[in-house]
Order: C-alpha cells, then sequence, then structure tokens
C-alpha cells in the first residue's frame, strides 16, 4: 500500500525538503523573535483582550492573530517570552504547510509536482524569512495552504471538515486578505457536498444575508476604512510609503468608503483601471530600487520564468481537464490578485508570498507537461 504512495525517490525528496526546511530555519531564527512596525498594535491588543476580553478599533481586522498571540501568553510559563512561543509555533505551523504542499501536489497534480513544489517551500527564503516576526505574515503564508490541504481532504472524507472549517475561519480572522478568500472556500466546499445539502446551505445563506444585510454592510465600511482603502486609492499608493502614480483628487466625500470608491471610480475610470494594473504588476514583479545588482538580475531571470511556467501549468490543467480542486487554487490565487488591485505593494513580497507556493504546483505541473517531450522517461524514472 505504502510503496503506491511513496517511492524510494520521493521519500529522498521529502527528507532532502525536510532538511533544507530547519537548516535554512535554523539560520533566519537566529535574531528571533523580530518586532516588525505593526507588533506593537498587536500586542496592545493582548494587553487589551487579556484584561478587558475585548478585540477594538483596526486590530479587529487582525483578531486571529490578536487570539493567537494571547493564547501563547497564557501557556507559556512565567519569566519567559511569549514572543519566542509564538515564533517556536509559527515554524511548527509553516512545517505543516510545507506537508500540505507536498498532499496538494499528490492529490491535484503528480509526484513530480509535488516534489519540486515541497523543494521550492522549503528553499523559498522570501516566505520563510516571516516566520522570525511577530507579525500575522507567517501564519497567514501557512493557513492559505493548510485551508487548501484540509478543505481537499475534506472533499474526500467528510469528517476532516471538522479541522478544515475552523483552519478556514482562522484564517480569515488573521487578516482582511482571509475575509476576501473565505467565499472561494466556502463555495468550494459546498461544491463537495450533495445535492440536497448544497441547496438547503443556499437558502440558508440567502437568508442569513438577508437578515444581516444591514450589520455586514457596516462592518465590511469599518473595515475597508481602518486599512484606508480610499485613501491609498486617491493617494495612487504603489509601493506603501514610498512609490506613489498621481491620481485625481475627490472633491466631495459621503463618508461611506464603499459608496465613495465605488463614485471615485466612475469619475475616474482609466485613472483607477491604469493604478489596478501597476499594482498588480508591482506586487508580482517584486524588483525594488534598493535590491543589490546580483539580486535584481536573478529577478529578471527567475520570476519571468516561474510565471511562464505557472501559466503552462494552468494551460495544461485546462487541457488535461480542469476540476474544482484546480479551481479552488486559482480562485485563491485570483482572490489575491484582486486584493492587489485595489490595495498596495510593499517594499517586500510578502503580499504576494500568500498565494506562491500555490502558484508553485501550477509552475512545476507546466515544468513537467514541457520537459517530458524532451525527456521522455523524466516521469516514469521519478516516480519509480
Amino acid at each position: 500500500m505504502l510503496s503506491n504512495i511513496f517511492s524510494v525517490k520521493q521519500v529522498v525528496c521529502a527528507a532532502l525538503a525536510i532538511v533544507i526546511f530547519i537548516g535554512l530555519n535554523g539560520w533566519i531564527l537566529r535574531n528571533a523573535p523580530v518586532k516588525g512596525g505593526d507588533t506593537h498594535h498587536y500586542l496592545d491588543a493582548v494587553d487589551e483582550l487579556y484584561e478587558n476580553g475585548s478585540i477594538t478599533k483596526r486590530n479587529q481586522n487582525y483578531s486571529g492573530y490578536v487570539i493567537f498571540l494571547t493564547f501563547c501568553k497564557i501557556i507559556t510559563p512565567h519569566g519567559y517570552s511569549y514572543l519566542s512561543t509564538s515564533v517556536a509555533i509559527q515554524v511548527f505551523v509553516s512545517f505543516v504547510a510545507l506537508l500540505s504542499v507536498y498532499y496538494l501536489g499528490v492529490s491535484i497534480f503528480s509526484f513530480p509536482t509535488a516534489s519540486l513544489s515541497t523543494l521550492f517551500f522549503s528553499l523559498n527564503y522570501y516566505s520563510l524569512f516571516w516566520n522570525q516576526y511577530v507579525l500575522t505574515d507567517s501564519l497567514f503564508i501557512s493557513f492559505v495552504t493548510i485551508s487548501c490541504a484540509t478543505a481537499l481532504l475534506s472533499s474526500r472524507d467528510r469528517r476532516y471538515l471538522a479541522i478544515s472549517i475552523p483552519a478556514i475561519i482562522f484564517t480569515a480572522m488573521l487578516r482582511p486578505n482571509g475575509l476576501v478568500f473565505f467565499p472561494v472556500f466556502l463555495i468550494y466546499i459546498i461544491s463537495t457536498l450533495r445535492v440536497k445539502a448544497r441547496a438547503l446551505i443556499y437558502i440558508v445563506l440567502v437568508i442569513c444575508v438577508t437578515i444581516g444585510a444591514s450589520f455586514l454592510s457596516t462592518q465590511f465600511q469599518k473595515a475597508t476604512g481602518r486599512i484606508q482603502v480610499l485613501d491609498n486609492l486617491e493617494g495612487g499608493t504603489l509601493i506603501w510609503g514610498q512609490k506613489y502614480l498621481p491620481m485625481p483628487k475627490m472633491e466631495k466625500r459621503s463618508g461611506e468608503t464603499v459608496k465613495d470608491t465605488l463614485n471615485y471610480f466612475i469619475d475616474y475610470p482609466k485613472d483607477v483601471i491604469y493604478l489596478a494594473v501597476s499594482r498588480i504588476y508591482i506586487n508580482y514583479y517584486f524588483i525594488r530600487d534598493g535590491y543589490s545588482k546580483k539580486h535584481v538580475v536573478f529577478l529578471m531571470i527567475a520570476l519571468p520564468l516561474f510565471y511562464l511556467l505557472s501559466i503552462a501549468g494552468v494551460v495544461r490543467s485546462f487541457t488535461v481537464g480542469v476540476n474544482r480542486d484546480k479551481l479552488l487554487l486559482l480562485g485563491i490565487i485570483t482572490a489575491q490578485t484582486i486584493v492587489f488591485a485595489g490595495t498596495y505593494a510593499d517594499y517586500d513580497p510578502r503580499f504576494l508570498c500568500y498565494i506562491i507556493s500555490l502558484i508553485a504546483l501550477f509552475a512545476f505541473y507546466g515544468f513537467e507537461w514541457i520537459i517530458k517531450p524532451c525527456f521522455p522517461s523524466f516521469r516514469s524514472k521519478f516516480v519509480s
């Protein structure tokens, strides 16, 4: 039985990925835990939750991480830093994400794709770098992949819904991006149910949305206001704090973020579309002014190749017959691309790291497709 799942070469690749993961994290964590620009907000929120039992203002958008840090504070023995505990857990969760990448690769694509994508995850310094920080990014990078894997597991065995649903909800609570991903996960899980169950759930959802429309609208207004969507749109923010596009000024605001944003788009559609496309480009092609020449050359070669292979993987997926599992991954990638268009990039590529492991799965699936005609024995030798 196990010989059908794991070949000798697959075990060797998995072991190599684990060794690289441990080694690279050991080097990254030399100065951990490290505080970032927003860490103090989360720590203040932990104190508020710990003392008053509530999370208020901007930290409501990151309530999952605040709850996580509070949990770390509770379980950490007196006299020790709960920030160190949080980093240790983040590394463990990152390891679970590595295993999740392998599972997604094997279940949806192929053994070669799974192995190469797992090696990519273990070598991806851009993502693993965030394991040392007391910020939302490490957990969010991991839980996006874990949520995809557990959703896939639940489609095979309903008992895994007990793991999948909490994972998806927690992902949605970590960052505002998670709220954008939530409908994608929800649609996928509903699609795996029987027809009668799907119909019942859709009816319940329609009723709940109708009843709670006013509340949901208010909360959405608050969330978009807290992350300053309209301000960054009018300000033409491309890279936070560094790069901007000149944009027209809005003459009057109603104070309702969603309404004002829609009106701004109606008044200046070309400017908004150009800004959105520029944001997508600068997130995916993350070469920055301060990078060394070697770093820039590496990215100029690696990124176009990576994306061309991922496009080949998507084309191959549709050629052989796309299924809901692949559509789940594509849905998450698309959702994050929409977030890119509506927000901004950071100096580092951490926002791209939320989905880069999913893109890598398609890239190596495309690589396998391209290399097979050149080396017909590639796949057979790889899995033998």
